[in-house]
């Protein structure tokens, strides 16, 4: 009789597990859909600095769906791979220096992104932009 119950709370255990993994798999695809747009997109690139001594903008179209693959196709940054996710550490020539507490903030229409430059979907006129900063 314990051998039933101890049997029947592992395949229950098991069974929990299982839905939950295949919810959060089907969350992310849901999510993942509603910020994907295949295609030709037209989109801005701005490229500053915290003291406004560099300020540059570019029109580009790309049919890359991430903005990583989109900036790699353009050769417009240098990135360090060494973590779990690319670090954006040149942007149009110009090398943050670590020494002196500098970092390329990523912002896509005005808000900080909550995601690194290749988990992040790019939609027709975006507005996209790396603005040299200073300070941790």
């Amino acid at each position: 009789m314990k051998t039933q119950i101890k049997n029947k709370t592992i395949l229950t255990s098991v069974i929990v597990v299982l839905i939950a993994v295949l919810s959060l798999v089907g969350y992310k695809s849901f999510f993942k859909s509603l910020n994907k747009q295949e295609g030709n997109k037209q989109y801005t690139l701005i490229v500053r600095d915290y003291e406004d001594t560099y300020n540059k903008e570019y029109n580009f179209n790309t049919d890359k769906e991430l903005l990583g693959e989109a900036l790699d196709e353009k050769n417009i940054i240098e990135s360090d791979n060494s973590g779990a996710s690319r670090f954006v550490t040149t942007v149009d020539g110009i090398k943050a220096d670590a020494s002196k507490e500098e970092w390329w903030n990523l912002k896509i229409n005005g808000e900080n992104s909550q995601t690194g430059i290749d988990n992040t979907y790019i939609k027709n006129k975006d507005k996209v932009e790396f603005v040299l900063t200073k300070g941790w």
